[in-house]
């Protein structure tokens, strides 16, 4: 179980996630399965709010799993570790995919483009606390904010919203 850091506006440091000054700059690096960063079951990644919103490059696809006695653990912050700031991701597709995550202090927002903000369809006995999940922009022929909770999935103080479109 160790404890990672990731802060996408850092510009020096080792960028191997051990500690804030060293964070990994991308998301990718710990989110993706099979990468030599990848989060293991117990690891708890905490993620530095960045100057504006977080405008990844690409649709993200957090593909981890934790375990049903050591979860990954995901949380957004603000200055300080456990403040309960949120991290904000806006502009692309978000899929969570794997078992017994666990995300705080997220904030996905979809504004543009694509088919939905966030697919849990593939995720399994989540737990979602402090979480936003926004689209908006969408025209109204897409599955603008798709939140599929049949796999035990847990939604704690969490924000929904579509503008009008389907959701």
């Amino acid at each position: 179980m160790a404890i990672k850091y990731c802060n996408p506006d850092l510009g020096t440091g080792n960028d191997d996630g051990t500690s804030e000054a060293n964070a990994f700059r991308t998301l990718a690096q710990c989110l993706t399965s099979g990468g030599a960063d990848t989060l293991s079951a117990g690891d708890h990644l905490y993620i530095k709010k960045t100057s504006s919103p977080h405008k990844p490059g690409a649709d993200l696809t957090y593909d981890i799993s934790g375990s049903d006695t050591a979860e990954i653990l995901i949380e957004g912050y603000g200055t300080t570790p456990g403040d309960n700031v949120q991290f904000e991701i806006t502009g692309r597709k978000t899929d969570i995919t794997g078992d017994d995550l666990r995300l705080k202090n997220m904030s996905f927002t979809s504004s543009s483009g694509g088919s939905y903000t966030v697919n849990l369809n593939n995720a399994y006995r989540g737990f979602y606390i402090n979480c936003k999940f926004e689209n908006t922009g969408f025209n109204t022929n897409t599955n603008a904010l798709e939140i599929t909770n049949g796999h035990g999935n847990n939604f704690f103080g969490c924000y929904f919203h579509s503008d009008g479109n389907q959701s």
